[in-house]
């Protein structure tokens, strides 16, 4: 017996036809027969069911099932229940676009419309249309239902804002109300029972009872929300593909009786599961047992930090976050990627996402990864993932099969470009393993369209983070907030840093525990995590609950203390090339790092002319971080590892002679190269080790007599009437009191010694300047004011857009809420 509200006003039959006939797509072909709207409704159901052990994580997982279970038939044992528990999920992503059952989208092509659905309908459809999207009229039609079910406030407007917000931005309470006046495009009572009769028929055909009392017991919070949110808006992705697949064509049907549905369904499993399969969707399956020696057959021995690495994540069971503070050259890639893999298998995760401050890191790392990958018998392969360039080679979508969906939003056809954009250049964030910069995985704290997806999408990943300190204040906010998040959502993180301070590092690990005590029921735990400057470099893992595990680490004896000379050199292109042809007149290897291209430009081009007698005895390249030059840097960046790259070693004499590199900062990060000498324009001290960190990087290597030792010369800031100014581009992009420390730390000392001096630098230059000269303290002091005040600025700026921390109970409609407005949601 059905409730009172299905009392209708024509007949019972009429009414479920009209659910059975309404279209949901139409396909590519003008006179295609159209998708019934149920049947993508069993599509988006199939589609969830198949990716969600693969897309959530266990703890958004589990928040779900819990906050439903009260739908589980009683009496059922446990297996049973869950699994019912989860059938009701996927219910939920089917429901998804139940405001396509409405005049206002099936007049958007009534000429088909009139075809199927009965001729008793189709006076709703004429008239002059005021578009209402659909997405709306599914978060207003659950609305009505959910309050007639007694659902809770807090499953209740989760369930609207995941269902109504499959297209990106999650509704707007205003809207829902505008769209609550729309009588005429909602339809009248008839179309509102066809909607209830649309949830009975997928119930149904579920083996589910729509009409639970369970409903009342529901309760939804913001993690299971985000997760329902992200499941069903991929679900729906995916369901929308047509590919024609061998012998499988697209399971398209128009019209189908209700007791042809549960025979569509196994169909719609069918393909589903054979479409996935074709793009490669599917669990990432680590080794059961991984070690060093698994991962990196190749590499003889591992070192101190990686073995430091396996004995503290020995016996893990419980989701944290590792952070390892070790200098340059001591394999930190490589024990992160061996962290990466370990927490994986021990945490049942089946994905991670591989970040990095720039391309060059993301596509070593990559190739790294892939060769990991395959070498423990993977069949998935990383998908690389940053800010496309068209004259970037690896950018071609084709590289991987993927899933192009089809009429996602006719109301928004941005929606279809954006979602196969995402299948596409994107997928690295949504697929089980990617690899790519910071910025793509920061947008997942960033209040904007899809920002469910990309959280849900990291929940069953473990994160790599390398080279944290690079990131600046306003980056440092979405970090910040990204790792509540994490912590919120039982997301294992590996961070790893060269030049880490403390006083980050409590920060970074602190905000991950508050966020994984709140999904505990626990208050954030008021005792800051422990300095340990003791021990400069470590290995700190921290869990919900318990204390920091703090580890010291070894240096390796492959990367010996190297005492750098330092000395000055004017801001004169032709001086500098001068200089370098010097120290390398009988050979080697010389860096030029300026931190502008302009800068970069004029020494290569002063090198250029003075090496043309050298002919191919001279090899001269040319890096920046310019879009415009992405092909020529990889072809420098792939010349400069055959040449100065640990393989090199003991290969000299079947290179050039002489190897110059040129370039801006791009030559900091990532590169295991090797420099006989370098010239630095100047940089905050962390900046300057990570570039120093790649001289005499390498034991074993032939150097001439002039560069035999390790030097570095340092452009030199100009003295004026306004104080100290630095190379063009420098103070833009670094701040002046960074700059200045800098400077001032080093100007008593000739030498720097590697990794011994960098901790004690990197505080005084960061946390203490007691121990400036007096000349510079002064300048500094004032700078510092000005770095202070762009930094609140910068962070400020930066909170109005970062996502919000959210509290059980609370609807997370705020997460895409304009950034600009207390008020108003975009889309």
């Amino acid at each position: 017996m059905r409730p009172p509200e299905n009392l209708t006003f024509t007949s019972p039959i009429l009414i479920e036809q009209l659910a059975l006939t309404a279209w949901g797509k139409l396909g590519q072909k003008a006179d295609a027969e159209p998708h019934a709207l149920i049947c993508h409704a069993l599509d988006t159901y199939t589609a969830a069911e198949a990716l969600y052990e693969i897309f959530l994580g266990p703890e958004v997982r589990r928040e779900l099932e819990e906050g439903l279970a009260s739908l589980a038939d009683s009496g059922l044992p446990p297996e049973e229940a869950r699994q019912q528990v989860r059938s009701w999920i996927f219910f939920l992503c089917a429901l998804h676009d139940l405001g396509k059952l409405s005049p206002a989208f099936q007049a958007l092509r009534k000429d088909r419309a009139q075809v199927y659905i009965p001729e008793e309908f189709h006076r709703s459809l004429e008239g002059d249309w005021q578009k209402t999207r659909h997405e709306r009229v599914t978060a207003l039609h659950l609305k009505t239902w959910l309050d007639k079910r007694g659902a809770p406030w807090s499953a209740k407007y989760n369930i609207i804002d995941a269902l109504g917000g499959h297209h990106g931005w999650l509704p707007d309470p205003k809207q829902a109300d505008l769209v609550e006046g729309q009588a005429h495009n909602l339809g009248d009572e008839r179309w509102e029972q066809a909607r209830h009769r649309f949830i009975e028929l997928v119930a149904e055909v579920l083996g589910l009872y729509a009409y639970t009392e369970g409903w009342r017991n529901t309760d939804l919070t913001p993690a299971a929300a985000i997760g329902l949110a992200g499941l069903t808006m991929v679900a729906d992705w995916t369901a929308s593909d047509e590919t024609v697949l061998d012998g499988m064509p697209y399971p398209r049907r128009s019209a189908p009786s209700a007791n042809e549905l549960p025979g569509y369904l196994k169909n719609a499993q069918t393909w589903i599961h054979a479409n996935l399969d074709r793009v490669n969707w599917v669990p990432w399956k680590p080794p059961a047992a991984p070690s060093f020696s698994t991962l990196f057959p190749k590499q003889k021995t591992s070192r101190p930090l990686q073995k430091a690495v396996a004995r503290l994540l020995d016996g893990v069971s419980e989701p944290g976050i590792l952070i390892a503070q070790a200098p340059t050259g001591e394999g930190k890639t490589k024990a992160g990627l061996l962290a990466t893999t370990t927490l994986a298998t021990l945490l049942d995760r089946r994905g991670a996402y591989l970040a990095f401050p720039d391309r060059s890191l993301a596509r070593d790392v990559h190739a790294q990864a892939n060769e990991v990958l395959e070498t423990t018998g993977s069949r998935l392969r990383s998908h690389l993932l940053y800010a496309k360039d068209k004259n970037n080679p690896e950018n071609d979508p084709t590289q991987f099969e993927v899933l192009l969906p089809q009429d996602v939003c006719l109301e928004n056809p941005e929606v279809v470009g954006w979602s196969r954009r995402t299948f596409s250049v994107n997928r690295g964030i949504i697929f089980p393993f990617g690899t790519g910069t910071i910025d793509q995985l920061l947008k997942a704290a960033i209040r904007s369209k899809g920002v469910t997806m990309r959280l849900s999408s990291l929940s069953n990943k473990v994160l790599l983070l390398d080279e944290v300190h690079s990131y600046n204040a306003h980056m440092s906010v979405y970090l910040i907030r990204l790792l509540w998040w994490c912590g919120r959502m039982g997301v294992p993180v590996v961070m790893l840093s060269a030049t880490l301070t403390d006083t980050q590092r409590g920060q970074c690990v602190q905000s991950w525990r508050d966020g994984a005590r709140l999904g505990r029921g626990l208050l954030p735990d008021e005792e800051p995590i422990p300095a340990d400057a003791q021990y400069p470099w470590k290995l700190t893992w921290v869990q919900a609950e318990g204390e920091p595990e703090v580890l010291p680490v070894e240096l390796s004896k492959d990367n010996p203390r190297r005492d750098i000379t330092r000395k000055s050199v004017r801001n004169d292109p032709d001086l500098i090339a001068e200089e370098v042809l010097h120290r390398l007149r009988e050979g080697g290897c010389a860096a030029i790092i300026r931190n502008s291209p302009a800068a970069a430009r004029k020494v290569y081009e002063a090198l250029e002319r003075r090496l043309k007698p050298f002919g191919e005895k001279a090899e001269l390249l040319y890096t920046t971080g310019r879009r415009t030059d992405q092909r020529q840097r990889r072809e420098s960046e792939n010349t400069l590892h055959q040449l100065r790259g640990p393989e090199s070693i003991g290969r000299e004499a079947e290179g050039p002679e002489l190897v110059i590199a040129v370039g801006t900062q791009v030559l900091e990060h990532g590169m295991d190269v090797d420099y006989d000498f370098m010239v630095t324009d100047p940089a905050p001290v962390d900046h300057l080790c990570q570039r120093l960190g790649r001289l005499h990087r390498h034991q074993g290597r032939f150097r001439p007599g002039p560069v035999v030792e390790p030097e570095v010369l340092v452009v030199e800031s100009k003295v004026g009437r306004s104080g100290r100014t630095f190379p063009q581009g420098t103070a833009y992009i670094y701040h002046k009191s960074l700059l200045l420390a800098t400077e001032g730390e080093l100007a008593e000392r000739s030498t720097i010694s590697l990794p011994e001096d960098l901790p004690e630098l990197v505080r005084s230059v960061y946390e203490d300047r007691s121990s400036l000269p007096e000349e510079y303290l002064t300048e500094v002091l004032s700078a510092e004011r000005e770095r202070e005040r762009r930094i609140r600025l910068e962070r400020a700026g930066a909170r109005i857009q970062a996502i919000e921390r959210l509290k059980n109970g609370r609807r997370i409609q705020p997460l895409t809420e304009d950034s600009h407005s207390n008020h108003n949601t975009r889309g």
